[in-house]
């Protein structure tokens, strides 16, 4: 529908989209121009994706009754299904939201001209601000954070997820699979060692090895940002200690803990049921309420925490990551981490939470050969010392 059919509703909100439309510029360059000139459609969502044209550049789908979770994932599949095209979501105001529109919105727009007006209005700033006397710079920026580790995150190609789940398959299966659960902090049931020989014959620990290294060596670069080049030169020997399996079920959990005994550790998410929404939401869950939607997915999620950061302004003691198939997370063996319960619904027959997980130690060629000649020298020493 268009401006004048708008006005022709008997729309109890009588809502203004003048405004909306203005006050989303800086989203939506296009917003108020292509409104005023009647080239941009607000529809009722059905499901159904209308094509944009000369006529109508951009639409807006209100979608009143999906919940904040059901438009960001709609948005999200767009986005990647839609290569020509760029969609956000607008979340309905409430009291966590100070978004402005009416009821959930999906905003449609064609991406080669969302980039040309933005292109345009870069150019249309620079050169007011010339005209005032207003000069521009351009500045290369490195941010610097040595004091810090990051978690690191990815994806398990397609066929390593699928080896993994069968390797996982197998050992939940195994009736003499070794329980691993004794050195392990969880309240969890099912915890299951993986013989480490399942990856070199599958062909995984190339795999492993490799993305441990990579987060070693991007670690590294962050810590002595002076000699990223000979980090990145270096040969960095990496090597899995242990691998295990967690079937966490509804009600069970992982408290606060670290790794020991190592260098790095790693989780894998291998199945993921549907699980309840959290009961409440969390206040210690701030940012926008765009983030803080994601980020308040508590239940059965994976909590990163570090005690380094004091600053709210900029930075965040802390990180809830909601548990999603295939995805990869390596960290320090002694960062903070904790998995939270969750629930499911009744009589729901999938509730298995499944992950591997694994711990693993690295060392540079450089370190390792320096210490194998120490080794030589000082057996050969204490030989001498034998003898005489």
């Amino acid at each position: 529908m268009n401006k004048e059919e708008i006005k022709k509703l008997k729309d109890p909100e009588e809502y203004d989209w003048n405004t909306f439309f203005a006050k989303i510029v800086g989203v939506c360059p296009w917003a108020q121009k292509y409104w005023n000139l009647n080239q941009l459609e607000i529809v009722e969502w059905t499901g159904e994706i209308l094509e944009l044209s000369n006529d109508c550049v951009a639409r807006v789908y209100k979608h009143p009754t999906a919940s904040d979770e059901e438009l960001i994932k709609i948005s999200d599949t767009m986005n990647k299904e839609r290569e020509k095209e760029t969609w956000f979501n607008l979340l309905p105001a409430s009291d966590f939201h100070r978004e402005i529109g009416p009821a959930g919105l999906l905003i449609q727009q064609d991406k080669t001209l969302l980039n040309s007006i933005r292109e345009s209005r870069e150019g249309e700033k620079v050169e007011e601000n010339r005209k005032k006397g207003i000069q521009s710079y351009e500045m290369n920026i490195e941010l610097l954070q040595p004091w810090s580790v990051p978690v690191f995150r990815t994806q398990l190609p397609p066929n390593v997820l699928q080896t993994m789940i069968e390797i996982s398959d197998q050992a939940l299966t195994d009736k003499n699979a070794e329980s691993w659960g004794e050195n392990l902090a969880g309240e969890i049931e099912k915890e299951f060692k993986i013989d480490l020989d399942n990856l070199k014959q599958t062909g995984m620990m190339g795999f492993f090895l490799g993305a441990i290294r990579q987060f070693v060596i991007e670690c590294k670069c962050q810590q002595r940002p002076d000699l990223i080049n000979g980090i990145q030169k270096e040969e960095w020997l990496t090597q899995i200690q242990t691998m295990w399996i967690t079937s966490q079920q509804p009600g069970e959990y992982n408290p606060l803990h670290i790794h020991t005994n190592c260098h790095v550790s790693a989780v894998m998410y291998i199945k993921v049921p549907k699980m309840l929404p959290s009961m409440k939401f969390s206040p210690e869950f701030f940012g926008s309420p765009a983030i803080r939607n994601v980020n308040n997915k508590s239940d059965g999620s994976i909590l990163f925490v570090s005690n380094f950061s004091g600053d709210f302004n900029f930075s965040a003691p802390h990180i809830v990551c909601p548990p999603k198939v295939g995805d990869l997370y390596i960290f320090r063996s002694n960062q903070q981490h904790l998995v939270y319960p969750f629930r499911c619904a009744e009589g729901q027959k999938d509730v298995e939470r499944r992950s591997i997980s694994f711990n693993a130690i690295f060392q540079s060629k450089t370190d390792k050969d320096i210490q194998t000649e120490f080794d030589r020298v000082q057996l050969k020493k204490d030989m001498n010392n034998e003898e005489s």
